[in-house]
């Protein structure tokens, strides 16, 4: 039986405090001190055009994002690389991804020697390359993915901004992640 009422009295704790609090029960300090307050001021007519039920959110990146992509929009929040997402591979101008990246700091493209694709270099070595987390070793960035293929893309130019998940300390580059659709 005694436990029947600690029980009772747990689940019915935070339901009085809620009533309480909603106003559904009053105690009699709290009744009258509710009773000496001013009424609140009227809400400010919504604006013309609208029914005062909507709310304008600008937005900088997707709502619903995959849960893949969440640790790229996280480490774009630190901007301690660079970071290229979608909406910026359609804007530009490149038919692969070394073409997208060739004008920062830092890279520079080259004819490979062993393929025909663009070899990209940082500061001279060649960066890693990781497509959805999987580190493509040897690979080169545009013999790894097709450019229609990227959802977003980090460019880490030095080792030191590497995150370190994908960091190897045998081959101290930068470092190319990829995000497939």
């Amino acid at each position: 039986m005694r436990t029947a009422s600690r029980t009772a009295n747990r689940t019915s704790r935070p339901i009085l405090a809620a009533c309480l609090a909603g106003g559904l029960l009053s105690v009699g300090v709290a009744h009258e001190a509710r009773a000496q307050q001013p009424a609140p001021a009227p809400a400010p007519a919504p604006a013309p055009g609208t029914t005062g039920d909507t709310l304008a959110i600008a937005a900088t990146e997707p709502t619903e994002v995959p849960l893949k992509l969440r640790g790229f929009y996280e480490r774009r929040a630190s901007k301690r690389g660079h970071y290229i997402d979608r909406q910026q591979l359609d804007a530009s101008t490149g038919k692969r991804l070394s073409e997208v990246i060739r004008d920062l700091p830092g890279v520079r493209l080259m004819p490979s020697s062993n393929s025909s694709v663009t070899a990209v270099r940082f500061r001279g070595c060649q960066p890693l390359v990781w497509v959805d987390a999987v580190r493509n070793v040897g690979d080169e960035l545009d013999a790894a993915i097709a450019l229609g293929d990227v959802e977003a893309m980090e460019v880490y130019i030095a080792p030191g901004t590497v995150p370190a998940q994908f960091r190897d300390m045998r081959q101290p580059c930068g470092a190319v992640i990829v995000w497939t659709r």
